[in-house]
């Protein structure tokens, strides 16, 4: 592959991935992925870099009732200067989704998650109200908090509030 960022472009990015999911019961799934190769780490202050590295993740999806899913995941990556072997990044994503269908009509979302890179989390609401099979109404909401410090302050770092309505038009 090639990729350009900035004012740099890479070629010869190869990168090789695997996945393997199941369903051994039905109230039970499971992943597990790896992804492995060249990876263009985008700097703010320095050049970008072609780097080596990894990801690696697995999850599984636990459906309690036919209304309540409850999905968590790891993720891990790392990333490795091919010249020097010095690491350049590395840090885990842990997400937990829940789901909630009230009716045919109502349904609940709620994302937790956190990143150790940045070392935040946030909390992700999501509301939605479906009128019939082309019309659905979305309220849904994002908080996100930082530690600033690196110790155990977490401070609000945004809050965001969205409305969305869907209409399907026949033309």
């Amino acid at each position: 592959g090639k990729e350009k960022f900035r004012d740099s472009t890479f070629s010869g990015i190869v990168r090789s991935y695997m996945e393997v999911n199941t369903r051994p019961k039905e109230w039970l799934g499971a992943f597990v992925s790896f992804n492995r190769g060249d990876y263009v780490m985008r700097r703010i202050e320095d050049a970008p870099v072609l780097a080596k590295g990894h990801d690696f993740g697995f999850g599984f999806n636990l459906k309690f009732s036919r209304q309540f899913s409850f999905r968590p995941d790891y993720n891990y990556s790392k990333r490795v200067d091919p010249n020097s072997s010095e690491r350049l990044n590395s840090e885990y994503v842990i997400n937990a989704r829940g789901d909630y269908q009230f009716t045919r009509e109502w349904f609940l979302r709620l994302v937790l998650r956190y990143g150790s890179g940045s070392r935040d989390m946030s909390i992700e609401p999501l509301l939605s109200y479906k009128m019939n099979p082309f019309t659905v109404f979305y309220l849904g909401a994002t908080h996100r908090r930082v530690d600033l410090d690196m110790g155990t302050d977490y401070s609000p770092s945004s809050y965001y509030l969205f409305a969305k309505f869907q209409y399907l038009f026949k033309v």
